[in-house]
């Protein structure tokens, strides 16, 4: 499904050279109101994995972008992705102006979502495109609400075995995802695949997030059943929310230096423990002035 740490982001961090960087240059044209500090480094609030987020009120079909998932020189299409009520998605409100006529328009990341919501597509063939937006016309049918608390701070969900600088630059076999409505999936990428693509599909264990606590440094996520190869406690002999998934951020960010010269930025990672295995999750840039 989502790539989430694509190849080409991969790609730019090994050419900038991978390695943990001293801090970086002080950002001059943005205030200290608008940076958030990863680690030791203060980083521009705008430049790390922050969305808006929205929840469907009623059932609605949305416009989505697809490719081949094996790569063959297929081109992207356009499929269509039913959301059920209650959905929640990133996205965000645009106005679009045409022969002076203002309308809006929602623009959504359906790369985001679990496997149960995109399995009509991905079962013929296709995966999401995470760089590429989806839209819809029905914007009184999405109401914005808050960040989901399941979600790795900026985060788009997306992790990725290992805790290294090695390990972020080696090819990933396995993936957890945290989607956007509320699934854990565990995937694993398809072995008819270009060598290169970072392209999965329907998820080798999944399990829907009922609650979701926060203590300290902690997200513990109840879960409907026990997730497959995660240490998960059982909290309770019945209910939807028996299991407790722990994922601790460890508070030990990886920084990959960029080539500024080339307008490659560098790239920020978080740490964190899931269920008794360490996971790394790509957060965000720094600026390549």
């Amino acid at each position: 499904m989502k790539t989430g740490l694509t190849g080409l982001m991969i790609a730019a961090a090994v050419a900038g050279g991978v390695g943990l960087a001293a801090p970086m240059p002080a950002q001059a044209k943005t205030s200290a109101t608008s940076e958030v500090k990863i680690g030791q480094w203060q980083v521009q609030r705008y430049l790390l994995h922050v969305r808006t987020y929205y929840q469907t009120t009623k059932k609605v079909t949305i416009s989505a972008q697809f490719m081949p998932s094996y790569v063959e020189g297929g081109d992207i299409s356009m499929h269509k992705v039913t959301l059920p009520k209650g959905t929640i998605i990133a996205g965000e409100k645009s106005a679009v102006t045409k022969h002076n006529k203002t309308t809006y328009q929602m623009y959504l990341y359906p790369s985001d979502l679990g496997y149960n919501v995109l399995k009509p597509n991905l079962s013929n063939g296709y995966t999401s495109t995470p760089s590429m937006r989806s839209w819809s016309k029905a914007t009184s049918s999405f109401k914005k609400v808050s960040r989901p608390t399941y979600l790795p701070t900026y985060s788009y969900g997306d992790m990725y075995a290992g805790s290294t600088v090695s390990a972020i630059q080696s090819k990933q076999t396995k993936r957890i995802q945290i989607t956007s409505n509320g699934y854990v999936e565990v995937h694993k990428k398809v072995a008819k695949a270009e060598p290169d693509s970072q392209l999965y599909q329907k998820p080798s264990a999944a399990a829907k997030i009922e609650r979701t606590t926060v203590k300290g440094s902690t997200r513990y996520l109840y879960l409907n059943k026990k997730l497959s190869g995660f240490t998960t406690t059982k909290v309770k002999q019945n209910g939807k929310t028996r299991y407790r998934l722990a994922m601790k951020n460890l508070h030990t960010p990886i920084y990959i230096k960029g080539q500024y010269d080339d307008d490659i930025p560098g790239s920020f990672y978080s740490i964190y423990n899931l269920g008794g295995h360490k996971y790394f999750t790509y957060i965000g840039d720094d600026d390549t002035d």
